[in-house]
Formats: structure tokens, sequence, C-alpha cells
């Protein structure tokens, strides 16, 4: 079956959207698929990939990286001589313009995948306390929701809003799920972290993976690390992504003198992430706009226990009391007690550490390929 996704974000970027789209693409190939990505040009060199078409581009925000991806008929024709057979868009912009025109020419079913919580971002892009931008973002994804054979949602709080704006096609639950073996051949010399980033061999590692943005809640997280590290001197906070609110936050961490204890990665190589799953005692999570677990779920698979605001797009990932605690009400006093809760009680660490990586094994990439292939050929019959 010949795929054609189409993104306003990829590669080299590499936050949820990103790695969703490349686990899937791999895993749908190694079914014996055959997929074709559609997605802005970038800046920067990047060595090309068989199947990958990229489009020239102008970026609307930097964090997130969001593009808004140009394209002509000549364009159009060229994609229509593909003869895809299945048209998939993950995003509702530019490029899901562009899948919608090439779907309509070849007659063949669109499938979206809505991947963030755009009505909720809007607040944070454009002007916090308006409504008008995220009730209209919420207008317009009815309209293009509407307007598609169906959709996938990552997770059931992202089907519960679909519903809520207003759509009426069917919408099916699939999260990305993760690539065990290419997490596995991520090797590690010893210490080899520790030794870059100043970290002691017998402190405990507390990550947070992600953009540093509003609606990732990250100063949340440094409030409750403050109350951490005055109860618990052997921890220290690691960070890693990038953002618009770094310098704000490393204001924050030097007005609370704790300079020495948190450390900003910034954007780092996959393999780098994956080191640090395996070394560090626990995840340390805050934002109530995601839509899938896919970063709780990576965590979880290392035996890595998570501290997270209670959301239910972590709905069997994150079990609280299991794998982690999940907080509400969303108070830092208490998110801190229970970090320190974890920190102070090896045995009921390694419990969710054992329950962790157990999770983490129902939600392999290649069956959640497997669900997603078979969503495509059952509506491929009715077109």
């Amino acid at each position: 079956m010949r795929i054609g996704f189409f993104t306003d974000t990829y590669l080299p970027v590499t936050f949820g959207t990103e790695i969703s789209i490349e686990t899937f693409k791999n895993q749908l190939e190694k079914l014996g698929q055959e997929v074709f990505i559609f997605c802005p040009k970038f800046s920067k060199e990047i060595k090309e990939e068989k199947n990958v078409f990229r489009f020239p581009s102008i970026r609307l925000i930097k964090s997130p990286e969001n593009r808004l991806m140009l394209f002509n008929f000549k364009d159009i024709s060229k994609i229509v001589n593909l003869k895809l057979e299945i048209i998939h868009a993950h995003t509702p912009f530019s490029a899901g313009i562009l899948a919608k025109i090439v779907a309509g020419k070849l007659k063949v079913p669109l499938f979206y995948t809505s991947h963030i919580l755009y009505p909720e971002y809007a607040k944070y892009w454009l002007f916090k306390e308006n409504k008008i931008f995220p009730n209209l973002m919420k207008f317009y994804l009815k309209i293009f929701g509407n307007s598609c054979s169906a959709l996938i949602a990552p997770s059931y709080k992202m089907k519960r809003l679909l519903i809520d704006y207003g759509i009426k096609k069917p919408i099916f639950v699939c999260p990305t799920g993760i690539d065990f073996n290419k997490m596995e051949k991520v090797q590690e010399k010893d210490s080899e972290l520790l030794r870059k980033y100043n970290l002691k061999e017998d402190s405990k590692i507390l990550l947070y993976v992600g953009r540093l943005t509003k609606e990732k809640n990250v100063p949340f997280l440094l409030d409750a690390f403050l109350k951490i590290y005055q109860e618990e001197k052997n921890v220290y906070f690691v960070l890693i992504g990038e953002g618009n609110l770094l310098n704000e936050l490393k204001e924050k961490v030097k007005k609370y003198k704790i300079e020495s204890r948190v450390i900003f990665t910034g954007r780092i190589a996959w393999e780098e992430v994956i080191k640090f799953y395996r070394r560090s005692y626990l995840f340390l999570f805050a934002s109530l706009t995601d839509t899938q677990g896919l970063i709780i779920l990576e965590a979880s698979y290392f035996g890595v226990p998570i501290v997270a605001l209670k959301d239910d797009c972590y709905d069997q990932m994150l079990i609280d009391k299991k794998n982690g605690f999940t907080v509400y009400p969303f108070e830092t006093k208490l998110f801190a007690e229970k970090v320190l809760t974890l920190l102070r009680n090896e045995k009921l660490h390694q419990e969710f550490s054992k329950n962790a990586k157990e999770i983490a094994k129902n939600f392999s990439a290649e069956s959640q390929a497997k669900k997603l292939l078979e969503i495509y050929k059952n509506f491929k019959t009715k077109i």
C-alpha cells in the first residue's frame, strides 16, 4: 500500500509529533508498506532521504517549530502521479490542505491525526486571556475534521475533545507506541553522562524531557524542585529541550540559588536522551496540554517511575500508585511531597520501576502500526 504522510513539521525537529510520524513510518515500512513524507524544508542542511519530499516554508512560530508549507499546482500534479492509496494528514494547516487536495484528486481516503491541542496552544502562542482565537481554532478543526474520511486520536482524551469540537466522522484511538529495538541499540559507557554534565556518581537524577514553553508548565516543576532540594540535597534536575522560556527559567534558578543542581541541556541527540532515561531516578512532568503519553512511555520502558499532574491523556500508561503518582490538586507542595516519597522509599521506587517496565510493554510501536494499518485497509475498501 502506498501511503502519504503530510505534515508541517518533521525531522530534524524531534518533539512528540515528529517522533510519532517517524515511528509510524518506520514500522509501516517494516510491515511491507511504502510511506511517503511531504514536509517543510528547513534552513539547516538536511541530507536527502528516500521518499521524503520537502517544500519551501515560512516559519510562523519558533518554539515549537511551526511552519507554513508552500506549494503550487505543479507540486500537486507530481504528488498525484505517485498514485498514493492512503492520504494521512498530521496537521490541519498548510500540509493538511495539500493532503485534502491530493486525496480529492485521487479519490482515496483522507485521514487526520490530531497531535496537538491547538485551541489550548492558541492561548500561549497568541493572546493568553483571549478566548476568540481558541474558539476560532475549535471551529476550524470542526470544519477540517468533518472533511476527512476518519480521524486518528492518540488518546481517549483527544477523542473526547474532537467530539466536543463537533466532529462527526469516525475517530479511532491509536497511540504511537515505542520502538523497543531502537532503544536497546543505544549503548552507554560507564559514567559517560556524569562526566559530560558534572553529575555526581551517587546523585539521583530527576528528569524532564520536552519544550521549555508556557504550555508545558515548566516553571511549576522548578518551583516544586526547590522544595524537593530543600529536603533532599542529593538530587539534580535535568531538563532536556529548548524553548522561549529558557532565559526566564534560568533567572528563576538563579533566584532560587540552585544553579549547581539544575542542568539545561538544550536540544540533544535522541541517543543521549535515551542515556538520560537509563540514568534517571524519577521522571517529572507537569504539562496539561499533551495529547498522548509518548514521553511517559519512554521513561516507563527504562523503569523510571513518574510524578506528573493528573491528566487522562495518560490513560493506561501512567497509573497512580502503580508506576508513579498523578498529582491533584495542582500544588507544588503536594507534587514535591510525592517526589520525596519516592526518593526516601527505595522499596516503593523499585516496585514502581518494575510496574513501569511491564506497562510499557503493552505499547509497542509494531502493535500500534498494525492497528493503524488495519484502520487504513477497512476504509480503503469503502471508497
